[in-house]
């Protein structure tokens, strides 16, 4: 499963609110970890084993493809992850997606992906909206004990 836990750049922040409502729905927040290790990548890009995915596009430390892109995975994780930014509260990632894979330098990538988070409090989107194009501590993990499923509304399901 796919973790990071780094200083990392709040790339770009965008809110989704309802069509009635102005409260926001919903808030992606694009983030940038620059300089990770092989292992990092290998889950981002759903790999076995690390030692491949670093033998794929490093020979030692030099890169084995000069100029090539980002590879962009086309999969989303969806309910299976919790995300702390800062000192702000931990909140469970609705969704991460967008995942980018970039082979830099010395053995090292770099990953950007986007988290939505539902129903953020507004004070959270402030907080996140000032580090925009700023570094920030960024702990992302699998959340054993997230339960995926959404509480029922009182008086469903009975």
């Amino acid at each position: 499963m796919f973790e990071i836990s780094k200083k990392c750049t709040i790339a770009h922040v965008n809110t989704r609110r309802g069509k009635q409502d102005t409260s926001p729905v919903a808030i992606d927040i694009k983030i940038k970890a620059e300089d990770v290790s092989a292992a990092v990548a290998a889950t981002a890009l759903r790999a076995d084993k690390t030692k491949e995915v670093s033998d794929a596009f490093f020979k030692g430390e030099e890169q084995r493809f000069l100029g090539i892109g980002e590879i962009v995975i086309d999969e989303a994780w969806e309910g299976k992850h919790k995300l702390k930014i800062m000192s702000l509260p931990a909140m469970r990632c609705a969704k991460l997606w967008k995942i980018r894979v970039h082979p830099r330098a010395k053995g090292l990538f770099d990953v950007t992906f986007q988290v939505t988070i539902e129903e953020p409090p507004q004070n959270y989107i402030d907080a996140i909206a000032r580090k925009i194009n700023d570094t920030a501590m960024i702990n992302l993990e699998q959340d054993a004990e997230l339960d995926l499923k959404r509480p029922e509304a009182e008086g469903e399901g009975e």
